[in-house]
């Protein structure tokens, strides 16, 4: 797999090659029919980075790392949210 390098556009120009030496991995976030947007936001050490949503992408581990965490704490409090709508009504 590709390793991130200064020479690696986008993401070796990034805050002075923040994410330089972090392999490149790939990451597809899914379409959603409730929010159809076709761009997601993250925002790493106050560089803001926006991911296309429905594509292949190849992003630095660190990136889809923390869309992973994201991703899931966000399904954990659908989860709650939709928990506590059921027991009001």
């Amino acid at each position: 797999m590709a390793k991130v390098t200064k020479d690696t556009e986008k993401w070796g120009q990034v805050d002075n090659g923040l994410f330089v030496g972090e392999e490149l991995v790939t990451l597809m976030i899914p379409v959603d029919k409730q929010n159809p947007v076709k761009e997601r936001f993250l925002c790493i050490n106050g560089n803001q980075i926006w991911l296309g949503v429905g594509k292949q992408l190849k992003v630095p581990q660190s990136v889809k790392e923390l869309w992973d965490y994201s991703y899931s704490e966000t399904i954990v409090a659908e989860e709650k949210m939709s928990q506590e709508i059921e027991i009001k009504t």
